[in-house]
């Protein structure tokens, strides 16, 4: 299944055991899309600005609230922000959320 295939579970015949990843999404109460991705994109290579927009990526943003016209604002932000974002996201929530904790 699908948290199989996200490295948290492993399944054994009759029963299901916890992986590591499984146990660290349940411990921080991370949707285990998250863990996935982080596991998946996070390099020891990464750079803070890589790491942000991966940090920035995880599902438990996907509700952080873009209000109306709020894409226009995101925008103005965007312009006194260290690291660029995709111009063409302004409405999205991970992107408010990368530019909040820039």
């Amino acid at each position: 299944g699908d948290l199989a295939q996200a490295q948290c579970i492993t399944m054994e015949e009759d029963r299901l055991a916890p992986d590591t990843l499984g146990r660290i999404s349940s411990f921080y109460y991370l949707n285990y899309l998250t863990v996935q991705l982080f596991n998946n994109e996070m390099e020891e290579t990464s750079d803070i600005a890589a790491l942000l927009n991966i940090l920035c990526e995880a599902s438990e943003y996907n509700e952080l609230p873009v209000r109306h016209n709020e894409e226009k604002l995101n925008e103005e932000l965007a312009k006194d922000v260290p690291w660029a974002v995709d111009a063409r996201r302004y409405e999205d929530p991970h992107v408010k959320a990368n530019l909040l904790l820039q």
